[in-house]
């Protein structure tokens, strides 16, 4: 039976081909090079820092139904939101990462979250091969795709979206590619089952269904009423199993511990529109938050590269009677328009300064391109598989509307890529071979479309090796160096341990001494304080936005953003401690607490503070650890004189102990120990925070500073201009060396 992805001319390149006609076959030295490659890089990729706050509420969450037996129905973790309905639709991927983490740890956790998606990405490639992907194709786009997606490579439910998408292409194009076993299809609706329970991702799933269905169902109305491809159509008793899906998978979101609530809460969840607009991965695209990024960047170069080939390989090549394509003309103008737009948006990208690259512009370029891919389908409908089609305009189509489904749209589109690379290479060398075969005349003509298929990939070796080299590159470049979440320098940290962006420190702290009640917590904080103190503690709000729900937050960000704010909820919910981040702290609102002189400063490290609240039970531990000079809660420099200098250096040491790997706390004590004339302990100070962080700018200034002190002029200019070239906007470095030159 013919290969369905080729579409209406499939061609592939003739067997028995005069020698040099084709490309020989891939060899496997080549093929193992290549797959090798293909895993060094997935695992580059997938291998780095715990670094997403979200997973420590999953972890309780799967430890809750563990424990309890059944999913919880009430929100159980916090008190503003104890009588709200908690619909916990990922519960089934908790309970995954949490047996994951019982043995293993955050260790664990990575290799586990590393698993799933090279298990996707396997997934992709077996797709890809279906669609007869050349390898040479395959390496390079793989490149691109997981450049896009490892941002969002995190120990969290939506990952295993990816794996189920994959599923889905795998499962559908095993169907459709490999003798149409239903069986394929049968697994679809228990597959769906495991989906609902896993993440709410499945509505895509739905769409994808929706998209099978419908793509199929026009291929065969074009077989029958337009004589095209009756060899690629599927049967009608086919078409109405895959139809059946549709309702099959509706009746399989049941089948999960809520019920129909199931149905309902995705849509209720995105019709929140306060959280919507105001959290990252919600924004689309095209938004300012997003479209600087490398994510952006590489994730237009795949859609661009997937129109073009996608355009020039489905393209209707049938004859008119003047002997050229009969839809010549509107196919190069629809191409000609989509470079156009591409060129104009790579002309935004690199205008310096970027006085075009505005989101609404962005956007408007977007959708022209959606809407020209949709114009070429029914332009090219002789030819086009409309269940390729199908596939990417609903994948780029939902990337257009959050940057989250960007991950999702790339994945969900390299088979997609690969099957159209591939299939422009082998109608090249399908032709080359007939023009061997039966001289110039036919060449490019109908000979070249009538050729027999070859299976076995033609992939040429330099094309492999180049591929291979280049994954093999940026997985060095990634190691050594680093990857980077966009062009500004946000890169992400390496190793198998939580990433600094957590506050591990701060509720380490909160455990060993045991603080327990009602917390105001910042809102990326609250999920490892519930992990880890839970049902001790409870929390104000955290990142479950359906559980506390618009008025809950309005609330919350009042009383973040002004002293009336926080003042009346004080007063209409009890507080017993704060664990809140620098991004939190509002001048006005923290002195309005401190004026209160019911909270006291009781930790302090690079990113997190903690206030206690005065009350009998808490006298002890106040003693001993409230600061009386540092004050974590007020923004701006600490001026250090000989009154206090002696106070900072005891509670600099305090943080130190508290903290191990907090910085802060080194600044402030290398100047005080200056204050004090003890230089020596200030060069040592700088030297420690120097061995946290080798490329620490700052902590080369305070050892320029304090070799100025000293009157070691030649070594302070020495680290000073070592600060300015770790960090060329320096500009205290570079004022403090004009001094010390006498200019």
């Amino acid at each position: 039976m013919a290969s369905r992805e080729r579409g209406a001319d499939d061609v592939r390149g003739p067997r028995g081909a005069a020698p040099g006609a084709v490309p020989p076959a891939l060899t496997r030295p080549l093929l193992a090079l290549g797959l090798l490659s293909l895993v060094v890089y997935v695992a580059v990729m997938t291998l780095f820092k715990m670094s997403n706050n979200d997973i420590w509420i999953h972890l309780k969450t799967g430890e809750y139904v563990l424990k309890n037996g059944w999913v919880p129905i009430k929100d159980p973790y916090s008190f503003t939101a104890a009588d709200h309905d908690y619909v916990a639709h990922e519960w089934l991927s908790g309970v995954l990462f949490y047996l994951v983490y019982a043995p293993l740890g955050v260790t664990g956790l990575i290799w586990f979250k590393a698993a799933i998606l090279g298990a996707s990405n396997a997934l992709l490639y077996g797709v890809a091969r279906m669609l007869r992907g050349r390898l040479s194709i395959i390496l390079p786009a793989f490149a691109c795709v997981l450049y896009v997606s490892t941002a969002r490579y995190l120990e969290r439910p939506h990952i295993f979206s990816y794996l189920m998408a994959a599923v889905y292409l795998w499962l559908f194009f095993r169907f459709r590619e490999c003798g149409r076993r239903r069986l394929w299809l049968y697994l679809v609706v228990p597959a769906h089952v495991v989906w609902v329970n896993l993440h709410g991702g499945w509505v895509q799933g739905m769409a994808m269904i929706g998209v099978f269905a419908l793509g199929e169902a026009l291929i065969f109305a074009r077989a029958r009423w337009m004589g095209i491809g009756a060899d690629n159509a599927l049967s009608p008793s086919d078409l109405k199993l895959l139809a059946g899906l549709v309702p099959g998978c509706i009746l399989a979101t049941l089948v999960n511990p809520y019920g129909w609530r199931l149905l309902t809460f995705p849509f209720e969840l995105t019709h929140l529109s306060l959280f919507m607009q105001q959290i990252y991965e919600w924004q689309p695209p095209y938004h300012i938050s997003y479209n600087a990024s490398t994510m952006f960047f590489f994730y237009m170069i795949h859609v661009g590269a997937l129109c073009v080939v996608f355009f020039l390989f489905h393209r209707d090549r049938t004859r008119a009677r003047t002997g050229g394509e009969a839809l010549g003309l509107p196919n190069f103008v629809l191409i000609s328009a989509l470079v156009l737009a591409f060129l104009i948006l790579a002309f935004f990208w690199f205008q310096n300064p970027p006085q075009n690259w505005q989101p609404a512009k962005i956007e408007t370029i977007l959708y022209f391109t959606l809407a020209l891919f949709c114009l070429y389908t029914i332009v090219n409908l002789r030819s086009v598989d409309f269940t390729h089609a199908g596939l990417f305009a609903l994948f780029f189509l939902l990337s257009l509307q959050h940057n989250r489904a960007v991950t999702d749209a790339a994945m969900a589109t390299l088979p997609l890529l690969v099957a159209a690379g591939s299939g422009l290479l082998d109608r090249r060398d399908a032709e080359r071979a007939a023009a061997a075969r039966t001289g110039p005349r036919r060449a490019g003509g109908r000979a070249a479309e009538e050729a027999p298929a070859v299976l076995a990939d033609r992939s040429s070796p330099a094309m492999v090796i180049l591929g291979s080299t280049l994954l093999l590159a940026v997985s060095a470049h990634a190691t050594i160096f680093t990857y980077y979440f966009d062009f500004r320098g946000s890169g992400r940290e390496k190793g198998f341990a939580i990433a600094d962006n957590m506050p591990t420190c701060a509720v380490d702290f909160i455990a060993r001494n045991h603080i327990t009640g009602h917390a105001f917590v910042s809102y990326a904080y609250a999920a490892m304080l519930i992990h880890r103190m839970y049902p001790e503690v409870k929390v104000n709000m955290d990142s479950r936005n359906d559980v506390y729900g618009e008025e809950l937050y309005l609330e919350y960000l009042s009383a973040l953003r002004s002293p009336e704010g926080m003042k009346a909820y004080l007063e209409r919910h009890p507080i017993d401690f704060f664990i809140m981040g620098y991004g939190d702290r509002l001048p006005a609102t923290f002195d309005y607490l401190r004026s209160t002189g019911e909270w006291a400063p009781i930790y302090y490290d690079d990113r997190s503070f903690i206030l206690l609240k005065r009350a009998p039970g808490n006298a002890e531990l106040i003693r001993k650890n409230e600061f009386n000079v540092l004050r974590p809660s007020v923004i701006g420099s600490l001026e250090i004189n000989a009154a206090n200098a002696a106070q900072i250096v005891e509670e600099a040491e305090r943080c130190r102990a508290d903290c191990a790997k907090a910085l802060l706390p080194y600044y402030f004590e290398s100047k005080a120990l200056l204050m004090l004339g003890r230089g020596e302990e200030a060069l040592a100070t700088s030297r420690k925070a120097l061995e946290i962080d080798p490329g620490n700018a700052l902590a080369y200034a305070d050892l320029g500073l304090a070799y100025a002190a000293m009157g070691n002029n030649a070594k302070a200019i020495e680290m000073y201009e070592t600060a300015l070239r770790l960090n060329p906007d320096f500009s205290g470095a570079a004022d403090n060396i004009r001094k010390l030159r006498g200019f």
